[in-house]
């Protein structure tokens, strides 16, 4: 995997990587529930928010 940067010891303010979501107020919701789980500290971290795979089934 490519790194984004090659020093280790850069220091950001934190990284939010998402899937696409068209329902804009779910994945608000589930980025703020990965922040909460951090303790809404993200310096140096890198977040990864998925959107679920839900697969509706018809039985009939």
């Amino acid at each position: 995997m490519a790194r984004i940067y090659a020093n280790e010891n850069y220091v950001h303010a934190g990284i939010i990587v998402c899937t696409e979501d068209s329902d804009f107020q779910a994945l608000a919701a589930r980025i703020h529930e990965a922040i909460s789980i951090k303790g809404g500290d993200l310096e140096g971290q890198l977040i990864r928010v998925n959107r679920p795979n839900i697969h509706q089934t018809s039985k009939g």
